[in-house]
């Protein structure tokens, strides 16, 4: 079921070395180097990013996959545990799931992609960000404005926060099964807010982290066109690709609530 990996993310001992082999062995082309990392993509698209950082994984990876609802229907035979419902995104379905052995993999489908529709827009398969998505639970807005008043702090303030954490297992629990993952609880938060139904409570208590100015235009570079829709940013496979190209090569890494922090006030 598993058909190629989309981007896989190597620590090594020598970089100059490594990024040799791939290039001269297995014919990769180097698309972005600097101290600590290089990147290279592979003749099916496939993306390599060798680095030294020993705050990364030593191995990380992303696969695709012909058609992720069909494994969520045949998950009990693959043996594989769907952390999420096959989401819809403008390419294709993705999730994440968690094999016997523990190990949680993200997969991904391009099924959208190899069949537009008649109204598609011509959006380069290679976008970033998905397009939003609808889900088919209804926003309860009054019991999310209720425990949003309770925590006490903004929408800015909570993306991969334990606050956030706590507001998603107390929100869902009356939900019927499958339960809304993280990213429709997000979105329930933003059309909840965009309803006028939650209260103003003043600026965000969390800073973006400061960085130089040369990190500011790598961030840049990554959102792209997309930098002026940081609502769609997290809790997608895409905002966990964008944090792992921000981190790579640093000695200490960004959490993605930082990296948050930081796009969503360069978008403003």
């Amino acid at each position: 079921m598993f058909k190629q990996f989309d981007r896989l993310l190597l620590r090594v001992d020598s970089l100059p070395a490594a990024a040799k082999y791939w290039r001269d062995v297995h014919g990769a082309i180097i698309v972005r180097e600097d101290r600590h990392a290089i990147t290279l993509t592979l003749e099916d698209g496939g993306e390599v990013v060798l680095h030294s950082d020993a705050s990364l994984p030593a191995q990380q990876f992303f696969l695709l996959v012909d058609d992720v609802r069909a494994m969520h229907e045949l998950r009990a035979e693959l043996m594989l545990d769907f952390r999420s419902p096959p989401t819809k995104g403008s390419r294709g379905y993705f999730a994440t799931v968690r094999d016997p052995f523990g190990i949680v993999l993200n997969i991904a489908d391009r099924s959208l992609e190899q069949a537009p529709s008649d109204g598609a827009t011509g959006e380069s398969p290679g976008a970033l960000f998905d397009e939003p998505i609808e889900t088919k639970h209804k926003p309860d807005r009054e019991r999310l404005a209720a425990l949003y008043v309770q925590l006490g702090r903004t929408a800015d303030d909570l993306p991969y926060t334990t606050h956030f954490e706590s507001l998603y297992e107390s929100y869902v629990v009356n939900f019927p099964d499958p339960k809304p993952d993280h990213a429709a609880v997000w979105r329930h938060l933003l059309t909840t807010r965009k309803a006028g139904r939650l209260p103003k409570l003043g600026a965000a208590r969390s800073e973006p982290p400061e960085v130089e100015e040369s990190d500011r235009d790598l961030l840049r570079r990554l959102l792209g066109e997309q930098i002026g829709k940081r609502d769609r940013l997290p809790y997608s496979p895409m905002f966990d690709d964008l944090v792992t190209k921000f981190n790579a090569g640093r000695r200490r890494a960004y959490s993605p609530h930082q990296v948050w922090r930081l796009a969503a006030t360069m978008a403003k």
